[in-house]
């Protein structure tokens, strides 16, 4: 199997209907698009914010604990 039919098997051919005319001008007869633009950005992270202030949080009042036992 060649490596081409192979990435085929794994993500199937998709519609170039949304896809901009810029990029759609520039594809060979029979090419795909894989991916175009960029991931959400917060896709995988969406706690990541929520995370940091609470470990900032915790850091704080851990520092002002350890201070106020001084």
């Amino acid at each position: 199997m060649t490596s081409d039919a192979r990435l085929i098997e794994l993500f199937p051919p998709s519609a170039t209907d949304s896809v901009p005319s810029v990029v759609r001008d520039e594809l060979s007869p029979g090419e795909g698009i894989l991916w175009i633009g960029g991931p959400d950005r917060w896709g995988l992270f969406r706690a990541t914010p929520s995370v940091l202030i609470l470990a900032g949080a915790i850091g704080f009042l851990t520092y002002l604990g350890a201070a106020s036992d001084s």
